[in-house]
C-alpha cells in the first residue's frame, strides 16, 4: 500500500508485589519460554502483577507481538533485549480504535533470545489476557526498516515514498532537529486508506506525539512538534488498527 511522507522545518530495584498464585515470572530471569506462533493465556493477578516470557528470534526478520484482552481492561507490552535489560521498544495501545490492546513490531539485527514483559497500563489493572509472538512474511522487499536502528533517512522539504507491504508493517524514517527548531510532518496516502503517525525520542522507544487524522474529516497524519534538545529523532508511519 503505497504512501508519501513529507518533512518541513521551521527555526523557532523493588520487585512489583503479586499474588502468591503468581501464573509467570515477573523478571528476565523466571521468564517462561513461548513459541513463534503461540497464543499464551495468562493473568495478571494484581495491578502490579508483570509476566515475562522469552522467545527465538532470527537476525533480519520482523515479528509481531500482541496483547489480546480477556478480563485485563488496558495492557502494557515491553521488549527488552537478549540482556534482559535494555529496552528495545514499548507500547501502550495498538491505536486508534484499539487503544486497550498492545503490539510491536520489531526487526532484530541479531539472533537470539529475548524478552517480552505484559503488564497493564500504569500497573493500574489485573485481568486476563493472552499474548502472541508471529513471525512477519513480507509479500515484497520491505521498503523501509521496522525499527529506529533501520530506518530511513528524511531531510527537512524532501518528500519520501513509501508501502506498507503487509498489515502490520511499519516504516521508520530518522532526521536531525536542533534546539528550537520546529518541525513539521504529513503523510500523504496514495492507496494506503488511514494512516497513523509516531514521532519518538532520541532513544527511539520513548513517543513524544502520535496523531491518527490530521482533522475530522481527513485520513492522513501530521505532526507538529518544536524540540528542545538536539538531536536525532525517528518518526513511524503505519495504518490504522494494523488493518491496511
Amino acid at each position: 500500500i503505497p504512501l508519501m511522507i513529507f518533512l518541513a522545518t521551521a527555526l523557532l530495584v523493588a520487585q512489583p508485589g503479586v499474588a502468591a498464585a503468581d501464573d509467570y515470572g515477573n523478571d528476565y530471569l523466571s521468564a517462561r519460554s513461548i513459541d513463534i506462533g503461540e497464543n499464551r493465556d495468562g493473568i495478571l493477578e494484581v495491578k502490579d502483577d508483570v509476566d515475562f516470557f522469552s522467545f527465538t528470534a532470527e537476525a533480519n526478520i520482523a515479528y509481531h507481538m500482541e496483547t489480546f484482552r480477556g478480563s485485563l481492561s488496558d495492557s502494557f507490552l515491553t521488549l527488552y533485549g537478549s540482556d534482559g535489560v535494555t529496552r528495545l521498544a514499548v507500547n501502550d495501545d495498538c491505536g486508534p480504535g484499539d487503544y486497550l490492546r498492545s503490539c510491536i513490531t520489531y526487526t532484530f539485527s541479531q539472533s537470539g533470545t529475548y524478552f517480552l514483559e505484559v503488564g497493564s497500563w500504569a500497573a493500574y489493572y489485573s485481568g486476563s489476557y493472552s499474548v502472541m509472538v508471529t513471525e512477519l512474511t513480507y509479500t515484497s522487499a520491505d521498503d523501509h526498516g521496522n525499527v529506529p536502528s533501520l530506518a530511513s533517512g528524511i531531510l527537512p522539504g524532501q518528500q519520501v515514498p513509501g508501502r506498507l507491504e503487509i498489515p502490520q508493517d511499519v516504516d521508520f524514517f530518522s532526521f536531525t532537529a536542533q534546539a528550537g527548531q520546529r518541525f513539521s510532518a504529513q503523510v500523504t496516502l496514495s492507496g494506503l486508506v488511514d494512516s497513523i503517525m509516531t514521532l519518538f525520542d532520541r532513544d527511539g522507544v520513548a513517543i513524544l506525539l502520535s496523531n491518527d487524522d490530521c482533522s475530522a474529516d481527513v485520513k492522513y497524519s501530521c505532526l507538529d512538534h518544536t524540540f528542545s534538545v538536539a538531536g536525532a529523532y525517528y518518526l513511524a508511519v503505519s495504518s490504522y488498527n494494523h488493518e491496511y
